[in-house]
């Protein structure tokens, strides 16, 4: 029987390395699917336990996706990105096969391509935990609704990101923007806790909103309960967790040690998924975020005065020209288009 010399055997190792980078490039994009469930997951750890090379190939292939510029599906300009991020000299664009889902990158993968270039050696990366971290994203005029593995549902108004880590010991949501409305499926052993700016929310089982708007960020309850603390690493004179039940809804600015607790009318809080939004006294600016979420034609506002108008009302957001007609018809206020953008400002008759 014929002995495997060393070129024989740097051959098969190589053909191994190559076969399992690929399919780490394919449970990579399998994984970030919305409908992604339990079998999927039994499937792919199974496949870390059995297949040479699975987990540092599948470390490297996260540690490239989970970078800090990374790609996302409804970027328009993903493909743009990905050819300067990765030079035009051949080598292949992850994020961009990774955006075109399964099929695309499995054509990929059939044509001779590896995610990750073999001509230099994989990334040394800390170890990441499993199942992987997902993202998802909404982009402006969007609302999108994301299930987990769990059952907990996550309801993505116009303009948010999330990154979901589901592990055996614990489930975890960063949210960097926007406003996610989340209903938990309770599990005692897998606390659930979302990191938004400089705050960490932990919640065992309820439902509630974030909303995130440049540094304000606000936590309403809609059911059970649940406990808003600084964000691990975090020093702050207000260290004792806030504790909020449903009906309360607690304001904070990033940088701040002091939040605000009142209550509420969850329900008028979670009006956005029906397609209304509700407000009781708040300044234009504060309305004129929520509608940049809900429309792809960005509003601006002319100045600080008309910026501080209060608005009371309800605003149906069947379509960016009736809101806004709407809008103006209740405030002392014009509306202009100008080079794709609408400019609110005061009428003339009310200067």
């Amino acid at each position: 029987m014929r002995t495997m010399n060393g070129r024989d055997q740097a051959r098969s190792e190589t053909t191994s390395f190559t076969a399992a980078r690929a399919a780490a490039a394919v449970w990579v994009v399998r994984l970030q699917r919305p409908e992604v469930g339990e079998a999927d997951w039994l499937e792919f750890e199974a496949w870390l336990q059995t297949a040479p090379g699975a987990r540092p190939a599948y470390d490297a292939a996260m540690a490239l996706w989970l970078l800090p510029d990374g790609f996302d599906a409804d970027d328009p300009d993903r493909d743009r990105r990905g050819h300067e991020r990765f030079g035009a000299r051949g080598k292949p664009r992850f994020g961009g096969m990774a955006a075109l889902g399964f099929g695309g990158l499995g054509a990929a993968i059939a044509a001779g391509l590896t995610v990750i270039s073999l001509q230099s050696p994989a990334p040394q990366v800390s170890r990441i935990s499993r199942p992987a971290a997902t993202i998802y994203t909404s982009v402006r005029g969007q609302q999108r609704t994301v299930t987990l593995a769990d059952g907990t549902r996550l309801d993505l108004s116009g303009g948010s990101r999330v990154v979901v880590s589901l592990d055996a010991g614990e489930r975890h949501v960063t949210m960097s923007e926007g406003e996610v409305a989340f209903t938990v499926t309770h599990d005692p052993r897998r606390p659930f806790s979302v990191s938004v700016g400089d705050r960490e929310v932990r919640d065992m089982g309820t439902e509630f909103d974030i909303r995130r708007a440049g540094s304000r960020i606000k936590v309403t309850v809609r059911q059970g309960q649940v406990e808003v603390a600084a964000a691990a690493g975090r020093t702050s004179a207000s260290a004792t967790p806030i504790a909020l039940v449903a009906g309360r809804q607690l304001t904070h600015v990033e940088g701040s040690d002091i939040s605000t607790v009142r209550s509420v009318s969850a329900d008028e809080v979670f009006a956005w998924k029906q397609g209304r939004l509700i407000y009781r006294d708040q300044p234009l600016r504060v309305v004129v975020d929520d509608l940049n979420r809900q429309f792809p034609q960005p509003l601006r506002i002319e100045d600080e005065h008309v910026a501080a108008l209060r608005f009371t009302g309800v605003l149906s957001i069947d379509s960016e020209d009736a809101t806004i007609r709407r809008l103006v018809g209740l405030l002392p206020i014009a509306a202009n288009r100008i080079n794709g953008t609408t400019v609110l400002k005061a009428r003339e008759d009310a200067r």
